[in-house]
């Protein structure tokens, strides 16, 4: 992991978890919900 990338955030109980590849875009996003995959998404 790099430095300033968000790992996981509790917003009053509910967590959230993030998945990073190894150039460190973000590609996964784990909630209580489920989880939700970032395929072919840039950001710049």
């Amino acid at each position: 992991m790099a430095f300033n990338q968000l790992s996981c955030f509790n917003n009053n109980g509910t967590l959230t978890q993030y998945d990073y590849d190894p150039l460190g875009r973000r590609i996964a996003k784990h909630t209580e919900h489920g989880k939700i995959d970032y395929i072919g998404i840039t950001t710049s």
